[in-house]
């Protein structure tokens, strides 16, 4: 089983992660394997099971924290430490699976749907100025139930022997996982844009079709302009202004 989610997030992955082909999740790197194979899952301290542990990066950092620290009076001094994989880190748990906790890690960072910022903000407003945490919990809702059994570090040795995990493989892999992706999250938007603004529909693509014919219609446009006309850059994950593009 597949899921188009991590199918959108593993565009977004550093080149430098293998993804495991039966889940669409980012693996960690070989020797990394003890806290678990998945990216982003880690085995709980006490008791069974995992945590999702999601180290805030750098510009979400600068933008939540560092340019508004009156926002968390109520957190503790630790909070402000910004020495990389030293800050407080979002930690949501807990998960039978590694694999649920590493989607779950794997989405906040590299998803498509919700701004990894708008997540971990409202992480930790509910932890600390009394927010409702309907984003990060949402999210947590949706995490699926992978089928088959999970890997395990005993597994790590077989896991990269069949894999180019060359620099080059997996910059290959991931220009693979990139094309095969990003037509279908153009589609997506498009059409979501376009189905609700029928007078925009109307004004841009020269439609006024049944939503059928409109999803016809932007199939094959997304089809015929290729992936690069949509983005800010090739290979860029961030799209246009579709309301203002010519096609």
């Amino acid at each position: 089983m597949r899921y188009s989610e991590i199918i959108e997030a593993a565009a977004n992955l550093p080149t430098k992660y293998e993804i495991d082909p039966d889940t669409d999740l980012a693996m960690n790197l070989p020797n990394q394997w003890s806290q678990s194979p998945y990216l982003g899952a880690v085995k709980a301290k006490s008791g069974s099971g995992y945590i999702a542990q999601i180290h805030i990066p750098q510009a979400i950092w600068t933008s939540m924290v560092d340019q508004n620290p009156a926002k968390w009076s109520n957190a503790p001094a630790s909070f402000f430490n910004e020495t990389g994989n030293q800050r407080i880190p979002m930690i949501v748990g807990r998960f039978a699976d590694p694999r649920q906790a590493a989607w779950y890690a794997q989405e906040v960072l590299f998803g498509g749907d919700i701004q990894p910022k708008e997540i971990i903000e409202d992480y930790f407003d509910e932890k600390y100025n009394d927010g409702d945490g309907s984003v990060w919990r949402g999210l947590k809702q949706n995490v699926p139930a992978f089928e088959g059994t999970a890997l395990t570090a005993a597994d790590e040795a077989q896991f990269f022997a069949t894999r180019g995990n060359s620099p080059e493989a997996v910059q290959k892999k991931n220009t693979d996982e990139y094309n095969r992706a990003m037509p279908a999250k153009i589609k997506k938007a498009m059409y979501d844009l376009f189905s609700h603004n029928r007078d925009l529909a109307k004004k841009r693509l020269g439609f006024k079709g049944s939503l059928e014919q409109l999803k016809v219609k932007i199939d094959q446009l997304v089809d015929q302009r290729g992936v690069d006309f949509f983005m800010t850059a090739p290979g860029s994950v961030k799209m246009k202004d579709l309301t203002s593009l010519k096609f």
